[in-house]
């Protein structure tokens, strides 16, 4: 068969038609897939704990942040009974922090408040809400950040 510079062009934009339609159709996908805390809400509370877990367990580790003037490193993530057991190192103006190690939670927050209020009506009464989003690594920093935070003050 011969191969003229005519062929090859059809025969390379036929190519790169089909794979960049399944490109977007994987896009479109993944840009549909519903949110966790969507996809959890029908589940028991044992199901939402466990697919909780498994949502942060994906997080890569390391994992290295400062939170309010510490410095914390998330060395690992995984499932132990039911729990999310987080090891972590931390240090304060370059001393080590000792911690009770490992951290253990039940049920993580998946949500992050944003900063911003809404108002609503609860029971008769005019509240104001936080508004939260979805941010599972931004959840993991903030309960570990308040744990190291909280043993750090009460081993002084």
């Amino acid at each position: 068969m011969i191969f003229t510079r005519k062929k090859i062009f059809w025969a390379v934009s036929i190519l790169l038609i089909v794979f960049g339609a399944c490109g977007l159709a994987y896009t479109a996908y993944i840009f549909k897939r519903p949110s966790l805390a969507e996809q959890i809400k029908n589940m028991t509370p044992e199901e939402r704990n466990l697919a909780k877990i498994a949502a942060f367990t994906k997080i890569r580790t390391p994992v290295k942040y400062a939170y309010e003037g510490i410095d914390i490193k998330i060395t690992s993530l995984s499932m132990e009974n039911s729990l999310l057991k987080v090891m972590v190192s931390a240090q304060k103006n370059g001393k080590e922090i000792k911690l009770d190690l490992p951290f253990y939670y039940q049920n993580p927050p998946i949500l992050v408040s944003i900063g911003t209020k809404r108002t609503a009506v609860e029971y008769g009464e005019e509240v104001e809400l936080n508004n939260y989003r979805e941010d599972i690594p931004e959840a993991l920093r903030r309960i570990v950040g308040e744990t190291v935070k909280l043993q750090s003050e009460n081993a002084k």
